[in-house]
């Protein structure tokens, strides 16, 4: 580690641990630590225990939002088409995804703007 690397390090620790610790000696001095204790004991008591809550239903959330509207021509409603089927072949190849691969993002992008640009202006010369 360099020493400016260090030097951040006790910039932002020292002060944490100087408010830490005069607070943790002005509350016992003040006789709070016991009731202090008692209320972080429940509160961590509680959070354990909402794991236990049931949750909401985990089912995936539905592939397209795109719902067609009465205005939409039949283009429109070709390209949601064309986008749904996008978003089903990445969820049916969900091995393939590569999250943090901006080429991965651009790619598809790229395939998707192509399939909409033939759906709204026709096959390219």
């Amino acid at each position: 580690m360099t020493l400016r690397g260090v030097l951040l390090l006790l910039v932002g620790l020292v002060p944490v641990a100087l408010f830490v610790g005069l607070g943790g000696y002005l509350i016992w001095q003040q006789g709070w630590m016991r009731t202090l204790s008692v209320a972080v004991g429940v509160w961590l008591l509680a959070a354990g225990l909402l794991r236990f809550l049931p949750r909401k239903s985990e089912a995936a959330p539905s592939i397209t939002r795109l719902s067609p509207a009465a205005y939409w021509t039949d283009r429109d409603r070709r390209a949601a088409e064309a986008i749904a089927a996008r978003q089903r072949a990445l969820v049916d190849d969900a091995e393939a995804i590569d999250l943090t691969d901006p080429q991965f993002y651009l790619e598809i992008g790229r395939t998707l703007m192509s399939d909409l640009a033939v759906i709204y202006h026709g096959e390219p010369p």
